[in-house]
């Protein structure tokens, strides 16, 4: 469209000037309109000049308007496909899993068989319990925060509490889905105070230095097999080294490596000779050598 306005702009030119000089006449002797050629043409000369200089930002907004609209457009069909696909694609996993495990089963070696469902087998448990964990830390906040804010007299405290407690399934979220929300209803409602305030500030920050320092070690570690202290060393390194998604990812990442590392172990072991020393015993006393995979 840009290379031929130009081409376009001479053709209007030129057929729209000898309808004017014709209709110059009969306008100004039947509806007193007088129409002065050398003025319009002088116009035209100078909006045309001022089109042409113009051209290149006028093109690209246009076409930065129609970009918006399709892309907006894209988005929201993508978006509406998603919501109807995923509960589909979920009923029909779910309904031929036995199906589809025993066609993957089948797609391998026997002798690989059971050493491959030994392994998923063990990353399934410690994923699982890692999204066990996540849960039970969400419900554990979710009641806090909404005793919490119910006591404190918030509009709507339980309901926020609830949805703040659920919204730590992504680590932090609670502190945007609920902390905010619930100080701008608190200072709306009709006697808010410095010390309700203070309070909701403490009760957040309570549950998060709760959910940080105990639960999450705790719990995730309990679920998922790992010690507490390697998860809060999984956080704190994801989150430095990834941000947000490291901080998600860090605990589940390290169980599956914690299930590889643990099989590679015991293959290594398996090839160690059967007369190696035992472990040193502390101050003399026997004990029965324990291998690392403990």
């Amino acid at each position: 469209m840009a290379g031929r306005a130009p081409h376009w702009g001479q053709w209007l030119y030129d057929r729209l000037t000898p309808l004017l000089e014709a209709a110059a006449p009969p306008l100004s002797q039947y509806f007193g309109i007088a129409l002065d050629i050398d003025s319009l043409r002088m116009y035209a000369g100078h909006l045309w000049d001022w089109v042409m200089t113009h051209l290149p930002g006028i093109t690209q907004s246009i076409l930065s308007i129609f970009q918006t609209m399709f892309t907006g457009l894209a988005n929201f069909i993508v978006g509406a496909l998603n919501i109807l696909l995923v509960p589909v694609m979920v009923f029909y996993l779910l309904r031929d899993f036995d199906m589809l495990r025993a066609r993957f089963y089948a797609l391998l070696p026997p002798y690989w068989r059971p050493i491959v469902a030994d392994w998923l087998g063990e990353i399934d448990h410690a994923l699982g319990g890692f999204l066990r964990g996540q849960f039970t830390i969400a419900l554990i906040l979710a009641t806090i925060y909404a005793v919490g804010l119910a006591l404190l007299g918030v509009p709507l405290g339980a309901l926020l509490g609830i949805i703040a407690g659920l919204a730590n399934l992504v680590p932090y979220m609670s502190i945007v889905a609920g902390l905010v929300p619930t100080l701008v209803l608190f200072l709306l409602s009709d006697a808010p105070s410095m010390g309700g305030v203070l309070g909701i500030l403490l009760l957040f920050i309570g549950g998060q230095l709760l959910e940080g320092v105990y639960l999450s070690p705790r719990i995730m570690g309990r679920e998922t097999g790992l010690h507490p202290v390697v998860v809060m060393v999984a956080i704190l390194v994801g989150g430095t080294l990834f941000g947000l998604l490291g901080i998600i990812v860090a605990v589940p990442v390290t169980a599956v490596l914690q299930v590889v590392l643990h099989r590679w172990h015991q293959a290594w072991r398996a090839t160690w000779p059967s007369s190696a020393a035992p472990l040193p015993s502390e101050e003399g006393v026997k004990e029965e050598p324990r291998g690392l995979d403990r």
